[in-house]
């Protein structure tokens, strides 16, 4: 059989990239013979990086392949492709075949990998949401759905796995997302924000909750010595950052506070604090090393505070997390990534699906919306884990095997799912 895995996004967002890989896991435990084909946005950088082969994304060849050409262009492919895949898909759904040349020659290779795959999971993420009722986001929206929903349209069953969904802006991107989610054969969502948004949606779609696919990478992690040296007798702090804000305003008060509170760790609590690179992106401008960068301008003790830059494994990423005493993550998957190695946390929430998987661990105290975040704020929950480090390490030893146990059976219920119309 082939499997396609949709909607992947890039290998340079290591929190993605560990999804994928603990996914590949997965599907080969479930379907051992199963020929998997990987459709990322990020092709050029994601070959060779998974072990099977990789082709390009819908939201790649609509949007990001022409992202730097003048607005007129890129309205025209946007829409050319746009009108020529609907067309041959209404089409196919009506009559079982259409004409391949109603479709772009850029597209023929996306419609082809879906018309060859027996089964189609659309990765787990958080891509099934905007940031406004705004053409943009209601024209991204359309791709990204569009991108799995292609295959359904071809007579193909879609499994949406491990997924934070919402929020979205506007009745018009409500009634989008419902009627896309309402045709695909499975929903799971990965956390209780997004069964309740799901809940709110009122889909018809089944929907099987279950948990964040990277909590099965506990035994993965490989510490980068060639890029990070610990000192001993330090307490060792691992640290996050990210642009989120509208403003520059917002973004340095984000950056101030999170500075000052390295400073007051190294000379309260005779810290080293390290920024861990997760998302490197820097060809979709998506790059938290800049952040970090002016983070560390902006901090005193610059010698106990080191950027790392290196375009690190994922699993490098993993064991740089499980080293550190304590976590201080923006990126949610860095956060996970500390919480496998039994790492107390204080989470920054940038959406809902950071309390949701905190709340799921017993820790959602451990939480600071990023809107509102401050030093005294940011400090206040770094002295809650260091008053009492053990109480958390037990919170996370407690909860920890019931969402790994949710994360594994995210897979056998696709399998079952997918095995029981053949066994009728």
């Amino acid at each position: 059989m082939r499997v396609l895995i949709s909607n992947v996004y890039s290998y340079k967002n290591k929190g993605d990239a560990a999804i994928v890989i603990s996914l590949l896991r997965e599907v080969r435990r479930a379907f051992p013979d199963a020929e998997i084909l990987v459709q990322t946005a990020d092709a050029k950088h994601d070959e060779g990086k998974y072990g099977t082969p990789i082709t390009s994304s819908l939201l790649w060849t609509l949007l990001s392949a022409v992202r730097e050409r003048p607005l007129a262009e890129r309205m025209r492919v946007a829409a050319s492709g746009l009108i020529g895949l609907h067309t041959y898909l209404g089409l196919y759904r009506q009559f079982g075949r259409a004409p391949l040349w109603l479709v772009p020659r850029r597209l023929h290779q996306f419609v082809r990998d879906n018309q060859q795959a027996d089964l189609v999971i659309a990765c787990g993420g958080g891509y099934l949401r905007t940031a406004s009722s705004g053409l943009r986001d209601k024209l991204l929206l359309h791709v990204t759905c569009l991108n799995f929903l292609a295959a359904k349209y071809l007579g193909k069953p879609v499994f949406l796995y491990s997924q934070s969904i919402g929020p979205v802006h506007g009745e018009w991107q409500r009634d989008k997302l419902r009627r896309t989610l309402d045709q695909v054969d499975l929903i799971e969502p990965r956390e209780d924000v997004s069964v309740r948004f799901l809940q709110e949606l009122q889909t018809s779609a089944k929907t099987v909750p279950t948990a964040d696919p990277a909590l099965l990478l506990g035994d993965t992690g490989q510490f980068p010595e060639q890029h990070v040296r610990l000192r001993p007798d330090r307490l060792h702090v691992g640290l996050t950052v990210r642009k989120w804000f509208k403003t520059e305003r917002e973004l340095d008060a984000y950056i101030r506070a999170v500075a000052q509170t390295i400073d007051y760790l190294i000379a309260q609590h005779n810290a080293e604090v390290f920024y861990v690179p997760q998302v490197i992106a820097e060809n979709f401008g998506d790059d938290d090393r800049l952040i970090a960068r002016r983070v560390h301008d902006a901090v005193q003790n610059k010698e106990c505070f080191t950027v790392v830059d290196a375009d690190l494994h994922p699993f490098e990423v993993i064991g740089l997390c499980g080293r550190m005493d304590i976590f201080i993550g923006t990126r949610m998957h860095s956060n996970i990534f500390a919480l496998i190695n039994h790492v107390p946390v204080v989470a920054i929430e940038y959406e809902h699906k950071t309390k949701g998987i905190m709340r799921g661990l017993g820790l959602e105290p451990l939480t600071v919306d990023i809107q509102g975040v401050t030093f005294d704020t940011l400090r206040q929950k770094v002295d809650m884990v260091l008053a009492d480090r053990d109480h958390y390490r037990s919170l996370i030893r407690q909860h920890l095997p019931d969402q790994i146990t949710e994360s594994r059976r995210a897979i056998n219920v696709i399998k079952e799912a997918y095995e029981v119309p053949a066994a009728d």
